[in-house]
């Protein structure tokens, strides 16, 4: 996970140029391709055939049950949030729900978008119910970065996907069931796996610069010395430097990179000697990679991440076999050559490299 220092030394953010790429890999940086990016767009309108989804989706704590769900018994009070069903490769897709029912579990059964369904359906036991993706820790500056589920939808079911489920469209059947078997009625929804990429114009390499509102932190701090004096606006930190690069490839893959450095207040030493002590200098560099893809109807990017690589220390490097979300469907745009991303409240900006 990211480990920031950021929340000590807000409002002191500089970009120092030794941590910028050399001129080689500034010129190996991908540019955009609009064709590329409308072959990736096409390429989710393919039919994914049930033969796929019989063998690519796993549920994890549901049970594959052989042949078609029990047909329906009752009506029960069940909304299924349709506007929020975006599928992405390797990862998957979650089903938001909510019912004042006393729900006991849900079936499920895939099928292609003619209305052909698989041979199976998976019996989800309420237990296994907001299975969420992981969503990484990030930096202060992206806090409000969360996958939101809204209090309507109270209720999720993860949907994971194997390595070969491809970009393209299929439905699904849902229904929920109470604990004396009552089946409530049929729900369909259709649901669209995104290509990777999708947009050549947010291609290329990007430099945070700035994010509004911005932070209202200081860089100071007061403490009282051992020998009964105090001090007031010292520093928490000296010689920082941080840089934030984040790179959209035109094929949809995607890393940033986070370099930062330092030195940070001795509290303890401080009080004792009644000055300010810091210590050595210290020098953080981690990557994330994984990939990107973009809706063009919502105009909104996500970004999830499948490995986690520490620069200094390669011990702590981690894979993400089902990913981990970063930007979550966020408004992502090119003003005044600017990528600006608005996330909630939050609108960050980076320029080009």
């Amino acid at each position: 996970m990211k480990k920031s220092k950021l929340l000590l030394i807000s409002g002191m953010v500089f970009f120092l140029s030794l941590f910028s790429c050399s001129d080689e890999e500034t010129n190996l940086q991908d540019q955009g391709n609009e064709a590329l990016a409308n072959e990736q767009n096409a390429a989710e309108e393919k039919v994914i055939p049930t033969s796929t989804l019989q063998t690519g989706i796993e549920i994890n704590g549901a049970t594959i049950e052989t042949g078609n769900p029990p047909a329906p018994t009752v009506s029960m009070d069940f909304q299924v949030n349709k506007d929020k069903q975006d599928a992405y490769q390797r990862t998957g897709l979650v089903i938001q729900f909510s019912s004042n029912e006393p729900v006991a579990g849900a079936y499920i059964q895939f099928k292609d978008v003619d209305g052909n369904p698989t041979s199976n359906y998976f019996n989800v036991p309420y237990a296994s119910f907001n299975g969420r993706l992981l969503k990484k820790e990030i930096s202060y500056k992206y806090k409000n970065h969360q996958a939101r589920t809204t209090e309507e939808f109270s209720n999720e079911i993860n949907i994971n996907f194997g390595s070969d489920m491809p970009e393209g469209r299929f439905c699904y059947d849902i229904r929920l069931y109470d604990g004396e078997n009552n089946v409530g009625q049929i729900e369909t929804v259709c649901v669209t796996v995104e290509a990777w990429g999708g947009n050549a114009e947010i291609v290329g390499k990007w430099i945070f610069d700035r994010i509004e509102p911005a932070d209202d932190g200081d860089n100071t701090t007061g403490f009282i010395c051992q020998n009964g004096d105090s001090l007031d606006d010292v520093q928490y930190s000296i010689e920082y430097v941080y840089l934030h690069t984040f790179v959209l490839n035109s094929d949809g893959t995607y890393y940033e990179q986070y370099d930062e450095e330092g030195k940070y207040l001795d509290l303890e030493a401080s009080e004792t000697n009644c000055s300010a002590v810091y210590g050595d200098l210290e020098k953080e560099s981690y990557k994330y990679s994984g990939n990107w893809a973009f809706n063009e109807e919502k105009e909104t990017l996500t970004v999830i991440d499948f490995k986690y690589e520490d620069l200094i220390d390669l011990t702590n490097n981690e894979d993400y076999v089902d990913g981990e979300v970063y930007y979550d469907n966020v408004k992502a745009e090119i003003s005044n050559n600017e990528l600006v991303i608005t996330d909630g409240d939050y609108v960050s900006y980076f320029k080009r490299g």
